[in-house]
């Protein structure tokens, strides 16, 4: 049996390039990567770990927060190639 080794590291580009804009933010969000071209899939978890919303998004495109409550929340997003970022924002 041979195994193939794997790469577990993360990417530079998958933390430092990623901005969240506008942040804080009342009714909308967007997410500027230069390296993410394709769709992504994104999940918004409040401070608890719920789920709160989800969807489909790219970047620079608007993803509405407005029925959001007031407060902080962590956003995951996988793109369409695997690449998964975590990012956090204030809803005010």
């Amino acid at each position: 049996v041979k195994l193939a080794p794997q790469n577990l590291a993360i990417s530079e580009f998958e933390i430092t390039n990623t901005i969240i804009y506008p942040n804080p933010s009342s009714s909308f969000i967007k997410i500027i990567n230069p390296n993410i071209e394709e769709r992504f899939n994104f999940k918004i978890m409040d401070i608890t770990g719920k789920m709160v919303q989800n969807g489909f998004s790219k970047c620079n495109d608007p993803i509405n927060i407005e029925k959001l409550g007031s407060g902080n929340y962590i956003l995951h997003i996988e793109t369409e190639n695997g690449m998964k970022l975590i990012e956090k924002f204030i809803k005010n």
